[in-house]
């Protein structure tokens, strides 16, 4: 007999949601996604301009970054068990730094597509082992509030980023966008040293374990939900970046990265009260509706419209599915099912970013992109109301 989805037990006096471990990491994520994660959004337009390549070209080295991010969530876990968390946070965030030294001194197009290749495995050690370390900060019944703390950081990070670097690119040009990236993006790697070095007892990573976390339904419903949820990231990245001109790209995509920042923030809550679905199947309703308003393509407000949604979207998910992760999955286990869980995520920002282009490109404009899109996200609303109370992975979670 089904049950509704898990939500945490409501024990005694509420423990407080920011520790001092969690600020650090939030800290650290604000400072790195407003360096070089803020950069992503003008990757695609400054490889057209250094490199000469096509849009279609030039968005295949943003894709790589998530196709190698992909690839080593599934390894991740062997170099974080290897390094220890907190060396692999800061390894990993000083790859974020190294990509914008190679876009300075390189401007190669094949340098950069394999300075990709780093920044992917540094993602996944950074992402896998924060992700793991804010659950271990927390308390159990804080799981959903802790998790939309630091996603929050993160995205008003690149919120204030993406403006910073607009306003750069206007005024001064690429080189002021890029120093300034590399100088907070290093402010990001002191901070991460700061993170505690911490024993926490995790399971031996074998290949077997990682895939044997998706042996669920309610671990399979995730990973495509977390597929489809990332879309609109990737769609920002390429879509929106060679739709728009720049003075009107920055106005545009603050609509997604202030709703991602809000909605991260109060979904994180909400959940933690009402249950993790009904988080879910709202942000991929509201996405829906949001693109089939962005089919006016040449209206700035409309436009504005969708990435507002799509910026919902893409800060409901993430904190209502690392919130389940951890009602479901043990602490010993939680780095597997990041690695097998997430590793969907990523391929569905590769895939948004590919995508987009290849359909304007074949298909017949940025309409025609939205309106698939819609299709998606609406079907997925519907997926995720089908969530029940199921495990994550092989071992419930323990007081």
């Amino acid at each position: 007999m089904g049950t509704r989805t898990p939500a945490p037990p409501v024990a005694g006096p509420r423990a407080p949601v920011m520790s001092r471990d969690l600020g650090v990491l939030s800290t650290s994520f604000l400072l790195i996604f407003m360096g070089a994660g803020a950069f992503q959004q003008y990757l695609i337009r400054y490889l057209q301009e250094v490199t000469g390549r096509t849009p279609t070209e030039c968005s295949w080295v943003l894709a790589t970054v998530y196709l190698s991010f992909l690839v080593w969530r599934l390894f991740a876990a062997h170099t974080i068990r290897w390094l220890g968390d907190q060396r692999a946070i800061f390894l990993g965030q000083l790859t974020y730094t190294l990509f914008l030294v190679f876009a300075i001194t390189a401007q190669s197009y094949w340098v950069l597509l394999a300075a990709a290749s780093l920044w992917g495995w540094g993602a996944s050690a950074m992402w896998i082992a924060s992700s793991t370390q804010v659950l271990d900060a927390s308390a159990r019944t804080r799981y959903g509030s802790a998790s939309g703390v630091f996603y929050a950081a993160t995205h008003l990070g690149q919120w204030v980023g993406v403006v910073l670097l607009g306003y750069l690119l206007a005024r001064h040009g690429w080189s002021a966008l890029l120093w300034v990236a590399v100088g907070v993006s290093v402010a990001a790697n002191a901070v991460a040293l700061a993170v505690p070095r911490k024993y926490v007892a995790r399971e031996r990573p074998r290949m077997s374990k990682v895939f044997g976390v998706l042996r669920t339904r309610l671990s399979k419903l995730l990973a495509a939900i977390l597929f489809v949820s990332s879309f609109g990231f990737g769609l920002l990245l390429s879509g929106f970046s060679t739709l728009l001109e720049p003075g009107a790209l920055v106005w545009v995509t603050s609509g997604f990265y202030g709703g991602r920042l809000v909605s991260s923030w109060y979904s994180g809550w909400i959940s933690d009260q009402l249950g993790r679905r009904g988080v879910l199947v709202w942000g991929f309703g509201l996405a829906a509706a949001g693109m089939l308003v962005g089919l006016k393509t040449d209206n700035l407000w409309a436009l504005f419209t969708a990435a507002l949604a799509l910026g919902v979207q893409t800060g409901t998910v993430p904190v209502a599915a690392m919130a389940m992760i951890g009602d479901a999955v043990d602490s010993r286990q939680r780095h597997l099912a990041f690695g097998a869980i997430y590793v969907w995520r990523d391929l569905g920002v590769a895939v948004a970013i590919l995508g987009a282009q290849y359909i304007v490109r074949f298909l017949g404009g940025y309409g025609i992109c939205f309106a698939l899109f819609a299709l998606l996200f609406a079907a997925c609303a519907v997926l995720a109301s089908s969530l029940r109370g199921q495990e994550v992975g092989a071992s419930p979670q323990t007081a």
